[in-house]
């Protein structure tokens, strides 16, 4: 069911992602900017709610869960520890001026708050859901299904995961192992909803023609993003 996914490398002192932060630096995405952007969204403090047990690795996949192939976004973190990783999600959820909640789904836990959105306008609130699966705290705005999807899945013996499938072994196995992100696209899982929902050929006609040829050449494709002099 995962139409993409984006994994990026956390550790500060890699040398990737040194020069990654020095190349942002000299544009209007620079890691402060953007760091401000997300703490301000999610009312927290990265520093002291998210860098005291966050991993290595944190990411962003889109999947697939509705007929029409529309994805829906997940967040995961790799964390250092549970529970510290919960005290800080009840610490996020108080910042938002709510309590966290919890509820039993599939025998684990999913934890749920209202995340407010900044300003006047409270129908802009969403509701956040999280959960753990692994090592990795998984995150999503909006959207318990996608929660749930993941979590069947990591019970579903007959189902093959995207980590264990030959496929995404291979895209990575031929990667550069020195880099910033890992980026892979799954054509299986309908490719024009994805580009349709982050702006690409958006309500063009040419979309599905432009597509099809390369999705039936290719089923999958990996990128790698490195930071270059």
């Amino acid at each position: 069911k995962t139409s993409a996914m984006l994994e990026i490398n956390t550790n500060v002192d890699h040398t990737q992602l040194v020069k990654a932060k020095e190349l942002l630096a000299q544009t209007s995405y620079s890691a402060e900017v953007s760091f401000a952007k997300i703490e301000e969204r999610m009312s927290l403090d990265l520093e002291k709610d998210i860098q005291p047990w966050l991993g290595r690795q944190i990411g962003v996949a889109e999947i697939a869960i509705e007929e029409d192939g529309s994805p829906k976004t997940v967040y995961f973190l790799e964390t250092m520890g549970r529970e510290q990783t919960k005290t800080s999600l009840a610490n996020v959820a108080e910042n938002n001026l709510t309590e966290i909640s919890e509820k039993t789904y599939n025998n684990e836990k999913i934890y749920e708050f209202n995340l407010r959105y900044p300003g006047e306008d409270r129908s802009l609130d969403n509701m956040a859901y999280a959960s753990f699966v692994d090592k990795y705290l998984i995150f999503s705005i909006g959207s318990e299904e996608v929660i749930h999807l993941i979590l069947d899945a990591q019970t579903n013996t007959t189902q093959t995961k995207l980590a264990e499938k030959e496929k995404f072994q291979d895209a990575l196995d031929e990667s550069a192992i020195n880099r910033v992100a890992f980026v892979f696209i799954n054509f299986d899982q309908h490719p024009e909803a994805l580009l349709q929902k982050y702006g690409v050929f958006s309500g063009s006609s040419l979309l599905n023609s432009a597509i099809d040829p390369f999705s039936k050449i290719f089923s999958s494709e990996g990128l790698v993003v490195i930071a270059a002099d």
